[in-house]
């Protein structure tokens, strides 16, 4: 990972104008201290701290991440790579051990398809901010093109940073349909995607812990989740949401 320094350097400043504790950047470099000497438990408490009060970061997740597996813990493991994966998700190394657990746990998950795949590569404010720069230009281009007199040498850098915001908004609209139906991750062991929402219900296909499917529905604390062209029903206590 390479964004530690940055992220020391914000806890530095968090310290400096009295954040919630004395010495944040202390801490977490304890934690990662801890980490190192194998003590994983304390590890998790201090990251999880920070999650607690409020510090987001693709670097806590990362770390947390690693704490877990190392514990054997796949499911969360998992959970805490996808989370860190949204916030920064262009990381090399978030990507290979992502997928590295997810074969070692056999896991399952669900494939977007390669479209939706590229448009994440942007996270959902990466594109908000493309897509109001592009709307203030074409607003420009649009102006000086009316000003100029239809001079028709303006249509070329308004259709381009036309077709910019359009993508820009495909992309934040990808975001926005994830957010309406989450991918989520197995955390409990023996899970079986069921026929009905209903205890006992025939078992459909198994969902081993740490899978990632998407889901489609909600009913009285039952999940209907995808996988590909399989679906079935799991109890929301044995998943939990990475978005």
């Amino acid at each position: 990972m390479n964004v530690r320094c940055a992220i020391v350097a914000v806890l530095v400043l968090m310290g400096s104008v009295g954040a919630v504790w004395a010495s944040p950047a202390d801490l977490f470099a304890e934690a990662n201290v801890t980490y190192d000497a194998g003590e994983y438990e304390a590890a998790i408490t201090i990251y999880e701290r920070f999650l607690r009060e409020g510090f987001v970061a693709p670097e806590i997740y990362y770390n947390l991440a690693s704490s877990r597996y190392r514990q054997g813990d796949y499911g969360q493991a998992i959970l805490n790579l996808k989370r860190a994966q949204q916030l920064h998700p262009r990381d090399r190394d978030i990507q290979h051990n992502l997928f590295f657990i997810l074969n070692e746990a056999d896991a399952v998950y669900h494939v977007p398809p390669i479209w939706s795949r590229l448009l994440r590569q942007l996270t959902q404010g990466e594109w908000m901010g493309l897509a109001t720069a592009s709307w203030w230009l074409v607003a420009l281009f649009g102006g000086l093109h009316l000003v100029r007199f239809r001079n028709r040498g303006w249509l070329v850098p308004v259709a381009v940073v036309a077709g910019v915001l359009l993508i820009s908004l495909a992309g934040w609209w990808q975001w926005w349909s994830l957010g309406q139906r989450p991918e989520v991750v197995v955390i409990e062991t023996g899970q079986e995607a069921l026929f009905a929402p209903l205890p006992g219900s025939t078992a459909h296909f198994a969902l081993p812990k740490g899978s990632v499917p998407r889901v489609d529905s909600v009913s009285e604390g039952w999940y209907r989740v995808r996988v590909g062209e399989r679906d079935g029903w799991i109890q929301q206590s044995a998943v939990m949401p990475v978005r």
